[in-house]
């Protein structure tokens, strides 16, 4: 059609979409076509890749990486809500932490070599349910006053911004009082139909031996993510929602504490500057770039990647995965998202899926 896109995120639920979405992008020409990872646009995670870039701390060894949506997020959004069914969606790991995965890209700038998963689903179970629990809060459960979930305390408050607003367009309490009653988000988190993880470990090997551990849990008290980066030559640590960054250069015996902290709403002010970059591309004469997209794609291979891997047991090879898309096609996204990389980096070095490589 011709149209400069700005495409919201997940992009796909599974590689076969992924592939026809890429595959269709082949035929764009002088078109803009970027992926909403806004957290790239954030003053913060600008910040971060600015240091990392510059080789402050030298080569990125080892990232230690943590999304945590806070509790009552994951009962709102992942055991009550929209994104709580994973055949309706896709898996927590990419509905939730694609964004993450994007960061781990775009701050090592490389393809990976091999991937391994674990998680599952733990707590928000019916055989977890305390007795005499039941199907509704409005039902007079016996563990109301006790129970970090209850739908009464979360929704019927005096906060009627989000996440309270998606419960009812009208925010009278007695609105929202029915809307419980009646709608998703009255519901025991114990026995809902979620099926989505609640908890999951990522470990990748990326080309040149860095490795990342990531973890994606929604049992924390907040909302945020954290991280802690090793360097040859230093150190990066921080949390985003405090808008605290430590930056640690070796030798030096004490490390450099920023502030980079942002009032404005929606992920750190990412949302409206990745929207004004968008319009100023469009408007502009410029050469498209679209290696934001093509990166974005690859954190979602990743993401899919990382599912195969906790299902099946074994450690993934990203090269045997991702030319499940067709090695040409493959052979692309590669190119477009790692200019001047080797697209067969790796391919022949570990067993493919189900080839007996056990997770370890």
């Amino acid at each position: 059609m011709g149209y400069h896109i700005l495409l919201e995120k997940p992009i796909a639920q599974n590689m076969e979409q992924l592939t026809a979405f890429f595959r269709a992008t082949q035929s764009a020409v002088g078109q803009h076509l970027w992926v909403m990872h806004e957290l790239r646009q954030s003053p913060y995670f600008k910040r971060v890749k600015q240091l990392i870039s510059s080789k402050t701390i030298g080569d990125l060894v080892t990232l230690l990486h943590t999304e945590s949506p806070a509790f009552w997020h994951m009962a709102h959004s992942y055991v009550r809500g929209n994104w709580s069914i994973e055949a309706e969606n896709a898996p927590f790991l990419i509905t939730k932490a694609c964004h993450d995965l994007d960061l781990l890209t775009w701050f090592l700038d490389r393809p990976a070599n091999q991937i391994q998963s674990f998680g599952s689903l733990t707590e928000f179970r019916t055989e977890n349910a305390p007795p005499g629990a039941p199907e509704r809060c409005t039902d007079g459960c016996p563990v109301a006053a006790t129970c970090p979930y209850d739908a009464q305390r979360l929704y019927l408050g005096a906060n009627t911004g989000w996440p309270v607003s998606v419960i009812s367009s009208d925010v009278s309490v007695a609105a929202r009082l029915k809307a419980l009653q009646t709608g998703p988000y009255g519901r025991c988190v114990y026995h809902c139909d979620n099926d989505v993880l609640d908890h999951q470990i990522v470990n990748i090997e990326f080309e040149e031996g860095v490795t990342v551990a990531f973890t994606l849990t929604g049992h924390g008290p907040e909302n945020t993510r954290k991280f802690a980066y090793d360097g040859t030559r230093g150190h990066l640590s921080g949390d985003f929602e405090r808008g605290e960054l430590t930056h640690w250069e070796y030798p030096h015996p004490v490390p450099q504490m920023m502030d980079i902290s942002c009032t404005e709403s929606g992920h750190g002010g990412g949302d409206s500057a990745m929207i004004e970059a968008f319009l100023n591309a469009v408007k502009s004469d410029a050469t498209p770039d679209n290696r934001g997209l093509a990166q974005g794609l690859y954190a979602h291979i990743l993401g899919f990647a990382a599912e195969e891997s906790r299902k099946s047991g074994c450690v993934v090879n990203l090269t045997h995965f991702g030319r499940e898309m067709g090695a040409a096609l493959w052979t692309k996204l590669l190119q477009a998202a790692f200019p001047g990389i080797n697209p067969n980096l790796g391919q022949n070095d570990y067993p493919t899926v189900g080839s007996g490589s056990p997770g370890v």
